[in-house]
């Protein structure tokens, strides 16, 4: 009935195999789960790598073919990206890791199965995402609403650097190796900083053109203080914490990382806010350097991985912050500050990073050669990295000017000195910036207003269709006929859902949840009863959502 919620974590693409054949799990990532994770096979002939990846242990097999094949047993195939997806939600308990093989022989192209990978990986950090936060995330967008009619539009900076070469500044160990070097680059290149990497620059005497926040959480510490002085912009996911959004600053401007914050508001003032993500703020600062044009795009302090037990740059917030990794490779965080304890003690959906959290840790290529350690965390946003600078080659020149952590395939590894040399000094990178429109703030003004205005009709709406359903619901199992209305009643309810999509997100794990109780039921009671759950998850979502937005709406008319 409604669209699933959470689905699995990572997406990784293998390369066609060549060479002698490897062992049945050879190729697969070292913190595959056999249990859990998932392994799709792309390409008509799969079923001899399906039989051994099944006789290895690998319980999750999936195959995407493009025409129908002889069934394996054990393994779900489909014939297009939707129904692969589609089963991979079916999946109890989703998987946490999705690995995509391409078959020997495959006449699927290298573009077909990039192009599927990405999909896959895609929708799996979104649905992951909105799984876990997805509630405090559309209660912050609606909470939002009025700084979102007073910031600027994303829109109007769409290429306004073309021709400028950007430096995405991140916080990792090897960033006090060359933050020196980024003195004086803000008059050669657009410097964009994810907000835990702001203090790092400043002490460093280096103010950043822009400093991008995509966290729910309460990160108020890491900017505060006068760190934003001088800062030309300030980009906000739209899911930021209230404490964070109010921070004086030059100008702002919201973006979204997911399709359903999007949709929660931004999407009625700005077509083109949607990055894309790779879940963490780097990812989204490289697309926002992308997006406004930037044809060279360095990477800083992007380690991926721990430089012994740090995991973060000392000069940055939280900086003090040390993993203890066991012999098993199981990773605890320690010595957090006590600000960020703070922060997620206030917001306890986010997990992994605070004090005493537990992430598994395993060795991958690194920059210099060897090896290093990182996080699952980490190299999903390694392989993100990899996967998106590929898409966006030739236009976009990618270069890892780290110095250290891991190495990301695909991409360019130079010194960031070397980098910088090549470009001359412009002293008006900063007045690239589009002029402030007041007009257009007015109408976004309107346009958010009446958003609101809307979706409140629509919840009054949603909630005269649901206690239909649920009328027809408990009068279902006794009378064919109130089941054939309640087939037609639940159509009208599907309709005015989709017209609010944040009710789903805001009761993602209950409606997966609901979901997969009605697909494993096996009478008629036990199918009604997973609706009834689902109607009462929906009723809870209406509660959650009204009260905000009549605040939005009453700080929108004053």
């Amino acid at each position: 009935m409604l669209s699933p919620g959470r689905m699995l974590a990572s997406a990784q693409e293998e390369p066609r195999p060549s060479g002698p054949a490897p062992s049945s799990t050879a190729r697969l990532p070292a913190s595959f789960d056999r249990d859990r994770d998932a392994i799709v096979l792309v390409g008509d002939s799969f079923g001899a790598r399906a039989l051994e990846l099944r006789s290895a242990g690998v319980l999750r097999v999936l195959a995407l073919t493009k025409t129908a094949q002889p069934s394996v047993e054990g393994v779900r195939a489909a014939q297009t990206t939707s129904e692969t997806l589609a089963r991979l939600v079916e999946f109890d308990p989703p998987p946490d890791n999705v690995v995509v093989e391409r078959i020997a022989g495959s006449s699927f192209t290298d573009q077909e199965l990039r192009d599927f990978a990405a999909a896959v990986r895609d929708r799996a950090m979104n649905s992951a995402t909105i799984a876990v936060a997805g509630a405090t995330w559309i209660k912050h967008c609606l909470t939002n609403l009025p700084e979102l009619a007073r910031a600027e539009g994303l829109e109007a900076f769409a290429g306004r650097f073309r021709g400028t070469p950007a430096i995405v500044v991140s916080p990792g160990p090897s960033l006090q190796k060359n933050i020196d070097k980024l003195q004086g680059a803000s008059d050669k290149a657009l410097i964009i900083a994810g907000n835990r990497a702001l203090l790092p620059l400043r002490k460093a005497g280096i103010v950043p053109h822009i400093v991008v926040v995509a966290d729910a959480l309460n990160l108020r510490y890491q900017l505060d203080d006068g760190l934003l002085d001088g800062v030309a912009l300030l980009a906000l996911d739209v899911v930021c914490h209230s404490e964070v959004v109010s921070l004086p600053a030059a100008r702002k401007v919201f973006f979204a990382s997911n399709p359903e914050t999007f949709r929660s508001g931004l999407s009625v003032v700005s077509e083109r806010g949607l990055l894309r993500s790779g879940g963490s703020v780097a990812t989204l600062a490289y697309s926002l350097a992308a997006f406004v044009g930037c044809e060279q795009i360095a990477l800083v302090g992007q380690d991926l991985a721990l430089a012994g037990s740090s995991y973060y740059v000392e000069s940055a917030p939280d900086g003090s912050t040390k993993i203890q990794i066991d012999e098993t490779g199981r990773g605890i965080f320690k010595n957090s500050s006590e600000a960020l304890r703070r922060a997620m003690a206030e917001n306890r959906t986010v997990a992994g990073l605070g004090e005493n959290a537990v992430q598994d840790f395993y060795e991958v290529p690194g920059y210099d050669g060897g090896a290093v350690r990182t996080s699952r965390q980490f190299d999903t946003y390694r392989m993100w990295f990899s996967s998106e600078a590929q898409r966006l080659a030739p236009q976009v020149l990618t270069v890892n000017c780290t110095e250290g952590g891991a190495r990301i395939d695909g991409v360019q590894q130079r010194a960031l000195s070397e980098f910088l040399s090549e470009f001359a000094a412009d002293a008006g990178v900063s007045e690239r910036l589009p002029a402030v429109d007041p007009p257009s703030q007015k109408r976004r003004k309107k346009e958010i207003l009446g958003f609101v205005e809307g979706l409140q009709k629509t919840l009054l709406q949603t909630e005269v269709e649901l206690n239909k359903c649920e009328r027809l619901r408990k009068q279902a199992s006794q009378s064919p006929d109130a089941l054939a209305r309640l087939d037609l009643a639940e159509k009208q309810l599907n309709s005015v859902v989709s017209k609010v999509p944040f009710v789903v997100a805001l009761e993602s794990a209950e409606v997966d949840a609901a979901r997969r109780q009605g697909a494993n039921a096996k009478t008629l009671e036990e199918s009604l009863d997973a609706t009834g759950r689902l109607y009462r998850t929906i009723e809870r979502a209406i509660i959650t959502a009204r009260p905000l937005l009549a605040r939005a709406r009453k700080e929108l008319k004053t």
